[in-house]
């Protein structure tokens, strides 16, 4: 267990916008990071304030300090798809992966990232259809 994580965990609600209790978000990230043989260093909570990630910037940027190989979030739908991108971005150039533990995405690279954006796009729009689009 040499590849260090970060796990990130969000007291926003993001699946169907509902809860997910941090702790369960806890589970699944360090259950995910057993499975896959990287030691989690700890999980640190988003605490919502309007669209700022403030945890996120703190984490992206302390990767290259840290010597980490990645940070598992438990879900892509935890950071909205319009800041996402960007986001994963950031790391990659900083020589960190991501991982989504809840659908089992592994994104180290820009062409990874291309593989994914539309899924990721098609599932964000799908899980919050009946909250945005009122018909």
């Amino acid at each position: 267990m040499d590849k260090k994580c970060l796990g990130y965990i969000s007291s926003s609600p993001f699946w169907h916008n509902t809860f997910l209790p941090q702790r369960v978000q806890n589970i699944i990230v360090r259950d995910f990071c057993l499975t896959h043989g990287f030691s989690l260093v700890w999980s640190s909570p988003e605490v919502s304030y309007g669209s700022n990630l403030y945890t996120f910037d703190v984490l992206t940027d302390q990767i290259r300090d840290c010597h980490l190989h990645g940070i598992v979030f438990c879900s892509h739908l935890q950071i909205p798809y319009i800041r996402l991108v960007s986001l994963i971005e950031r790391c990659l150039n900083a020589d960190c992966s991501i991982y989504f533990a809840i659908e089992n995405i592994h994104i180290s690279s820009v062409d990874d990232l291309r593989m994914y954006q539309d899924t990721i796009l098609a599932s964000s729009v799908s899980v919050n259809w009946n909250t945005t689009f009122r018909i």
